[in-house]
């Protein structure tokens, strides 16, 4: 028998011998497996309480934790691949197979979903709306938070680059969209009044209300109960084994969760204590209060205004009536 003859049927021999695999099932297992390395994509910079540096230097975080658990249910380590500027960016990057997974904050939506395959979700919590109260009862009486976003040429704000950014123009097809670089820039924005509310994510909103408690003279958080924000991991679309595997751990380590027992888990009550993306978030939100007169209770708006000069010329009036019918009496006492 010829030499290459020979290689053919020993080649046929060896894939005789393996197991047959459905297409996309197990093919990014079997490769993490292989190289003993799980690459988890994430957004550079932070997000309390997902992936931030705590006061010591470390990365840590819910979704640092949930990373590692997927690499150590593997046997694997872990590598974080902390370059994607946008979250979409972190997801076209397991799209592009140039990481295993993403484990990032991530919101599921049917533009990313169609680009990759989404895990359970890990935490569930409300879509949300901080609003400026004061503009909200000066400019929209009568009006709730949502009614008040669906008027034309209203402003709210989103974070530039996130799947509220996309959704909004939808929702509240006449608002003028102004887009912040972060959380800390979109809050400041609403204390000070620069738009009538801002559209986020409960987390978000709720750790502000726990560093400020006092933020809620100028701003009040208003949730969607119809709307509701999925955070899962974006994995390769084609391996449905990995995402049941996924799936498993995730329901295995208690998800999904809630967003006030995740803030609970992760924050600190000293404040010395506090990550410095915390730390920054309260010094921004303390400079848009002070900026907007945050030292003083904040003016009442115009109807009140009036209301409460009204109060005070009838109480004026009855002061003065009593005091003439008390002279009245004193005189006709007298004679």
């Amino acid at each position: 028998m010829r030499p290459f003859c020979l290689s053919l049927v020993i080649l046929g021999a060896v894939l005789a011998l393996l197991p047959a695999a459905e297409p996309g099932e197990g093919v990014t297992a079997a490769a993490i497996l292989a190289r003993g390395k799980l690459v988890v994509a994430q957004v550079a910079g932070e997000r309390f309480p997902f992936f931030f540096t705590d006061p010591t230097g470390r990365l840590v975080g819910a979704d640092i934790e949930l990373a590692q658990a997927m690499a150590e249910g593997l046997g694997v380590i872990l590598e974080l691949e902390r370059s994607a500027a946008t979250f979409d960016e972190a997801v076209e990057k397991v799209r592009r197979g140039q990481a295993d997974a993403a484990v990032s904050k991530l919101s599921v939506t049917l533009g990313r979903a169609a680009k990759v395959r989404f895990s359970a979700p890990y935490l569930v919590q409300h879509e949300a709306l901080l609003v400026n109260r004061l503009r909200l009862a000066a400019e929209h009486p009568g009006l709730d938070a949502w009614a008040a976003c669906q008027v034309r040429g209203v402003a709210i704000g989103v974070v530039r680059g996130t799947s509220f950014a996309r959704a909004l123009p939808e929702l509240a097809p006449g608002a003028v969209v102004k887009e912040f670089a972060d959380p800390a820039a979109l809050t400041a924005a609403v204390v000070r009044g620069g738009v009538l509310a801002a559209f986020h994510d409960e987390i978000t909103f709720i750790l502000i209300r726990q560093l400020r408690p006092h933020v809620a003279l100028w701003a009040e958080l208003h949730l969607l109960p119809s709307r509701h924000d999925h955070l899962a991991v974006a994995l390769p679309a084609g391996d449905a084994h990995f995402a049941a595997w996924v799936d498993l751990l995730i329901e295995r380590r208690g998800g999904p969760v809630a967003a006030e027992p995740l803030l609970a888990r992760w924050r600190s009550s000293d404040p010395a204590g506090q990550p410095r993306v915390v730390a920054e978030q309260a010094a921004a939100i303390d400079r848009a209060m002070d900026e907007a007169g945050a030292a003083e209770p904040p003016p009442q708006p115009r109807r009140w205004g009036a209301l409460s000069l009204l109060a005070a010329l009838l109480a004026a009036v009855a002061v003065g009536t009593g005091l003439a019918v008390a002279w009245c009496g004193r005189t006709a006492h007298a004679r």
